[in-house]
């Protein structure tokens, strides 16, 4: 290891995107997810999204923009989750 810092692009999720779930993600919070992945891309690090309500819809969207770590609290209700959501046919689009 050569002890630089590791980086990291962090959402807020209650904060920042705040979609419930349910029908169609607002036009704010995909443009929140847009910008974040361009600043991940620019600085070649991961997306870090936390305290995002443990949901299968909100899940699935938030792997399918690119994020790569969801920050939770509630481990044994959202690895079963992971699970499904990742043992789909192509796994997450």
């Amino acid at each position: 290891m050569n002890g630089a810092p590791v980086g990291l692009v962090s959402l807020d999720y209650g904060k920042m995107v705040k979609w419930s779930g349910r029908g169609v993600v607002p036009p704010a919070a995909q443009q929140t997810l847009a910008a974040a992945r361009e600043m991940a891309s620019a600085r070649s690090v991961p997306i870090r999204v936390h305290h995002a309500p443990v949901d299968e819809a909100i899940y699935e969207w938030l792997l399918s923009q690119g994020v790569a770590l969801i920050g939770t609290e509630a481990l044994q209700r959202t690895r079963p989750l992971l699970q499904r959501i990742l043992a789909r046919p192509g796994g997450v689009n």
